[in-house]
């Protein structure tokens, strides 16, 4: 009877070893599994952030680091309106006495880095246009036409108009066509005492000065934006050139 009595006791704590022990190890493999579903859910928080990160930092760098960048000491700053591309800049305003009292808002549809490739062999200190008379914008009847001629036309009157403050009018190179279409009829040997700027076609896109103030912008391929912007460009990389950077 005593040796079944301890029998029985030992089997009991055998048993209650046994119980124990794996009690231990579920605990032991309860904690690890939690870890492993901490670790889980802490890398799809981590995840998730850098996606929101993503999303948020992504357009602020391309907008301020890929689509600005400086030339002839202006900011310009590449946007896009539905399909079209626009490079936009502020140039500053002074008055009689340097000081700079505005910004002048200007929208480029070209690259202005990539317009270095139109032929403009005019110096700086050669490009000179006349105030207090009128400045001629002198179409040549048989021009291309493209999509984009009125755009460039509006584009360039408004830039010697709005910004070089140059009182601006529409003429043609013929003077059957002026007659007739009512046009003033300006060329570079008829209006010496003027600022004409001549628009044309050619088999190069090139910009010219044929007189002390004519000058003759010739385009191929449709490229009258180019080219129109290119004169604007030259304008204003004269203008800017009196400016310091700080």
């Amino acid at each position: 009877m005593e040796k079944n009595k301890e029998d029985k006791k030992e089997s009991i704590e055998v048993t209650e070893t046994y119980i124990e022990k794996h009690k231990s190890n579920d605990i032991m493999e309860n904690k690890a599994g939690k870890t492993k579903q901490n670790k889980q859910i802490l890398i799809a928080i981590i995840l998730m952030l850098l996606v929101v990160a993503m999303i948020f930092l992504v357009p602020y760098v391309i907008q301020n680091y890929f689509n600005k960048f400086d030339y002839i000491n202006l900011d310009f700053t590449k946007t896009k309106v539905g399909n079209v591309v626009f490079y936009n800049t502020l140039i500053p305003i002074v008055d009689e006495n340097g000081k700079i009292i505005q910004d002048y808002g200007l929208d480029f549809r070209s690259d202005p880095r990539k317009l270095e490739y139109i032929e403009a062999n005019i110096p700086t200190e050669e490009l000179k246009v006349l105030r207090n008379v009128k400045t001629y914008i002198s179409i040549s009847p048989d021009i291309k036409q493209c999509e984009d001629n009125g755009i460039a036309m509006v584009s360039l009157s408004r830039f010697l108009g709005g910004f070089a403050r140059l009182d601006v009018k529409g003429a043609s190179t013929n003077s059957s066509y002026a007659k007739e279409f009512n046009l003033t009829y300006a060329t570079c040997k008829t209006n010496p005492n003027n600022t004409v700027i001549v628009i044309q076609s050619d088999n190069q896109t090139k910009i010219e000065k044929t007189q002390k103030n004519c000058y003759e912008l010739s385009y191929t391929n449709c490229e009258i934006i180019p080219v129109t912007e290119k004169f604007n460009l030259m304008i204003l990389e004269q203008y800017m050139s009196f400016f310091e950077r700080k």
